[in-house]
């Protein structure tokens, strides 16, 4: 690579974290709090992407796969979800989200080393999110929140090494900053003349933590991928204020409109195991199986000082019950080169929800799901693009009355569509 290339390079790079950083938003529709797969050729083959290289966005799927690039690269990807929710109560009344569509960022850089066997990378993404909103004076109006947002933004430094022909490892340091916000209206007491007060819980942070790869080709033609990701703690500290609050003597003597907000933001470790053949000089085949550590969210802890009295009065405890379950997921792929410069994809996922119908909340609307996607990718010379889109068979989540305050039946209808653009140097 020309030096002419390499500040191409530097520059490009730059001017996408700017507009990672700056546009990073929430998605709304997620497995548990994580965002869908980034890059078009993961999400047209439904979400399997632990076992080969397509682009720079190896860097977060597996490490160790990076080796397959033998050129410097630089990737740009974003992604659009929309998922519209609608709500039926016990009572037969019924209310829809205010969906809007959640914009996903990303962008990789990769580059090999003079010795041919090492390979180096950065990644920004958003691997985690989350995004519901409901009408302030609906349905759920003093029993949930009606308002959550969750954005993340995560850097990536990894370094893939071929140990021999067949033997390739990967590992690499993440730095996350995770932001959470949510709303809920306060009813005042009963028979307290005044209108309801507006909560709003917002704060942010940082947390460390790794991913690591192995990919071993067992002939050529076959290899098994292996990968996992650490799980990640940020401590999110912030604001906590009610707007409107209750007239004097309505609430305990040390609440006040404002406070300090803290709480901890648990995002899981996940562990990956793949398969793939090249079938034949066209037909390439992949299969994942993937465990994820959602039971991290066991118990959600709120803190916001004095105001704790306020919780306590109304939920009975700052310590909030999650007990997500840890999931198994299931994903096949495949490619159809078609010639040297059109690929086809298509594949199907099998997401199960980690969230059970005692701590179902609103602005989560978690299902089970089966992700079905389709791609294609188009190359010429040294740049490429490709695009897919997944759909999602969203299983609909009837939460029995007396399981919970948010009794009802949720149904949901997520798209997803990505554009990739590549760069080889």
């Amino acid at each position: 690579m020309n030096q002419v290339n390499r500040v191409s390079l530097v520059w490009a790079l730059m001017w996408a974290v700017v507009v990672v950083l700056a546009g990073t938003v929430a998605t709304v529709m997620a497995d548990g709090y994580r965002n869908p797969p980034e890059g078009a050729a993961a999400l047209g083959r439904g979400g399997a992407r632990a076992v080969y290289a397509d682009d720079g966005s190896a860097v977060t799927h597996n490490p160790a796969a990076l080796t397959d690039l033998e050129q410097a690269t630089l990737t740009l990807s974003t992604t659009l979800a929309y998922a519209p929710t609608d709500y039926t109560s016990p009572s037969g009344m019924s209310e829809s989200s205010d969906a809007s569509v959640g914009v996903l960022p990303a962008v990789y850089a990769t580059m090999p080393l003079k010795d041919g066997r090492t390979v180096v990378g950065i990644g920004l993404n958003s691997p985690y999110g989350q995004a519901m909103e409901w009408d302030e004076n609906g349905l759920f109006k003093g029993l949930a929140p009606d308002f959550a947002e969750l954005k993340t933004a995560n850097v990536n430094l990894v370094v893939g090494l071929k140990l021999c022909d067949r033997v390739s490892v990967g590992a690499g340091l993440n730095v996350l900053w995770g932001n959470i916000k949510f709303q809920q209206s306060l009813l005042p007491p009963p028979g307290v003349p005044a209108p309801s007060s507006r909560l709003t819980f917002d704060g942010d942070g940082y947390g460390l933590g790794g991913n690591f790869g192995l990919v071993w080709n067992l002939t050529d033609s076959q290899r098994i991928a292996l990968s996992y990701r650490m799980p990640v703690s940020v401590t999110a500290e912030g604001d906590f204020t009610m707007g409107n609050p209750p007239p004097p003597g309505a609430l305990p003597p040390t609440v006040t409109p404002m406070s300090s907000f803290e709480t901890e933001l648990n995002f899981p470790a996940v562990a990956v195991i793949g398969y793939g053949i090249q079938v034949c000089d066209k037909l390439r085949l992949q299969t994942e199986v993937e465990w994820v550590e959602h039971s991290q969210n066991d118990v959600l802890k709120i803190d916001i000082a004095n105001n704790n009295a306020l919780l306590v009065a109304v939920l009975g405890t700052t310590e909030l019950p999650q007990d997500w379950d840890d999931t198994w997921t299931v994903a096949v792929g495949a490619d159809w080169t078609c010639n040297e410069s059109w690929v086809l994809r298509s594949g199907y996922t099998w997401l199960p929800t980690p969230v059970p119908d005692a701590t179902f909340l609103p602005v989560l609307t978690e299902g089970d799901k089966h992700v079905l996607g389709i791609g294609a990718g188009y190359r010429n010379g040294a740049d490429s693009v490709d695009v897919a889109y997944a759909y999602s068979i969203a299983e609909d989540r009837d939460i029995a009355p007396g399981s919970s305050l948010v009794a009802g039946t949720y149904e949901t209808d997520p798209h997803l569509c990505t554009v990739t653009y590549t760069h080889r140097f």
